[in-house]
């Protein structure tokens, strides 16, 4: 007998064995494009080119390596430099975050890299990291010059275009198109670079803190201005677009909307400390109010996008539950271990329904014929109460159904998954279609109800197609579909 901590074991390990590969590359794509987004976000900002210069000074007084900097698996892959034979047993592995597994950090225990299979050969092909730091630097030295040269040149303008917003002046047409010259060609030096995950984070957490103080201040003023009546609508429209504008307090004191007269004569004083706050982080910024927000929404946006992605709802881990269940079925995995997968999966959907207040059309009892329901309800019963209780006596051993029977009640329990997932989640992937059509021709003789067939007009061209792959078995002529769709591994054998 085949005890419940086996079948969890073997359900483990198929779900890891049968998780599609499509799935997890379109995770990593989503994750990417939010990655890409943040970097785009942060290239527009000065703070991320003052911290450039800081690491350059600090690289050559020797204070940091390059791979602290950059990711320097994706800087060998994507700088114009001779080509750079690099082993992944030098660099490592690197993940999102670009961490490189250097030769000097101990070794041993589970993470230990695997000895190669010829030191030799390892010799030829690989360079020590510090060899390959050699290699990279000069190049990358040389891209954080450009930008410090460049930056030297737009900061002087920055700071010109802040004083004269302040005086309520601007930048004349030459100095406006240099401006943009310049701050182009930075973004173009800093995107060449591929920085280290723990750099992008520092730089994103700068400007959150940044955005923090100044929504702050902002805050404040705000509410200082509707407890003298002001509506927030009318603070909004009169105040944004003019955090720089010297004449804004004089102008606004004018206003005949309601508060405003009565708000600047009693909170003058108060008004200014808020306004020189934020004319402080404009400085620090070096951007103007409007495109330091700017900055922040596409940052936002990244990290958004790159949160969703590696966020799994409870209804995609059901539909992956299901795929696990159809290709253990499809090859042949004991029943045991089948039955935990469409337990897990029935009590998943069940819960998601109750949440969504849905009320699904499909049930093992609408599925049976109604002269043999009491037997198939008493081998479901028997089966879910070992699975459920089998943790007060885990050397009990199994007595429910088993054979041919266990594996009617998965196809069939598998076959209302497949309803219940495409109800709540609006869709029909093509497997499991295929498979509730062929679980219905399988079944309908001896144990599905007449009118719950019906609802599978498409089951007997579905099995006709699986008699031609394989007919011996039609069963798993499922495989061979499974296979050609990329859902298994191997073709049936």
């Amino acid at each position: 007998m085949l005890s419940s901590n086996d079948a969890v074991r073997v359900y483990e390990r198929k779900m890891v064995e049968l998780q599609p590969r499509e799935d997890e590359l379109a995770v990593a794509k989503r994750i990417k494009a939010g990655r890409e987004a943040i970097i785009a976000g942060l290239c527009e900002s000065p703070l991320t080119f003052q911290a450039i210069i800081n690491w350059r000074d600090e690289l050559n007084d020797g204070k940091l390596f390059l791979r602290d900097i950059i990711d320097l698996k994706a800087t060998c892959a994507g700088l114009d430099a001779k080509a750079i034979p690099v082993s992944q047993s030098v660099l490592g592995p690197v993940g999102d975050g670009g961490d490189v597994e250097s030769d000097e950090r101990p070794k041993g225990g589970d993470s230990a890299a695997p000895e190669p299979e010829s030191d030799e050969e390892d010799m030829e092909n690989a360079l020590s990291l510090g060899a390959i730091e050699a290699e990279l630097k000069p190049k990358v030295l040389q891209t954080f010059d450009n930008i410090a040269d460049a930056y030297k040149r737009l900061r002087r303008l920055q700071d010109q275009d802040i004083e004269f917003k302040l005086k309520n002046t601007t930048l004349s047409p030459a100095q406006e198109r240099r401006y943009k010259k310049l701050k182009d060609e930075i973004i173009t030096e800093v995107k060449s670079l591929r920085l280290n995950q723990s750099r992008i984070d520092s730089l994103v957490e700068q400007l959150y803190d940044i955005n923090k103080r100044l929504v702050g201040y902002e805050g404040r003023l705000m509410r200082l201005a509707e407890s003298h009546g002001v509506p927030r609508e009318d603070f909004l429209r009169n105040y944004q677009g003019s955090e720089l504008d010297p004449r804004w307090l004089n102008r606004v004191s004018k206003l005949a909307a309601k508060g405003w007269k009565n708000f600047v004569a009693k909170e003058k004083d108060t008004i200014g400390q808020y306004r020189h706050y934020i004319q402080d982080l404009v400085g620090q910024t070096g951007l103007e109010i409007g495109e330091f927000r700017k900055i922040m929404q596409m940052v936002e946006k990244g990290e958004r996008e790159a949160r969703q992605a590696k966020k799994t709802s409870k209804l995609d881990i059901a539909g992956d539950h299901i795929r696990a269940a159809i290709q253990m079925i499809a090859m042949g995995v004991n029943g045991y271990s089948t039955h935990v997968i469409v337990m897990a999966c029935e009590e998943m959907l069940r819960s998601i329904a109750e949440a969504k207040k849905v009320k699904l059309s499909g049930s093992f009892d609408d599925a049976i014929k109604p002269d043999r329901l009491n037997e198939w309800r008493q081998h479901l019963r028997s089966a879910y109460n070992f699975f459920k209780h089998a943790d007060k006596d885990p050397a009990e051993g199994y007595e429910g159904p088993s054979g041919d029977k266990l594996n009617t009640v998965n196809e069939i329990l598998t076959m209302l998954n497949c309803s219940s997932y495409m109800e709540l989640s609006g869709t029909a992937p093509d497997e499991m279609k295929l498979f509730m059509n062929l679980t219905a021709y399988r079944h309908h003789a001896n144990v599905l109800d007449d009118k719950f067939f019906e609802k599978f007009p498409e089951a007997e061209a579905t099995a006709k197609k699986l008699v031609q792959t394989d007919p011996d078995k039609v069963r798993w002529g499922l495989r061979f579909i499974l296979h050609k769709q990329g859902l298994l591994p191997d073709p049936p054998a």
